[in-house]
């Protein structure tokens, strides 16, 4: 269990990296970012709401 918690730890770091490296969208860089966040996205396992439809609204 120590090593596991270690492994996350380490992989945290990692994420917290990448964050401090996304630049702020100003409007003027839109590529570039657009892929950083794709990436920071596919790394958190989470890219699935940038195509995944949202369920319609009960009425």
């Amino acid at each position: 269990m120590a090593l596991r918690n270690a492994a996350t730890s380490g992989t945290l770091r990692e994420l917290a990296s990448y964050f401090v490296e996304l630049d702020r969208f100003d409007g003027g860089n839109f590529r570039r970012w657009q892929k950083k966040m794709h990436f920071l996205l596919s790394i958190l396992n989470i890219v699935y709401v940038l195509t995944t439809p949202r369920p319609a609204a009960p009425e």
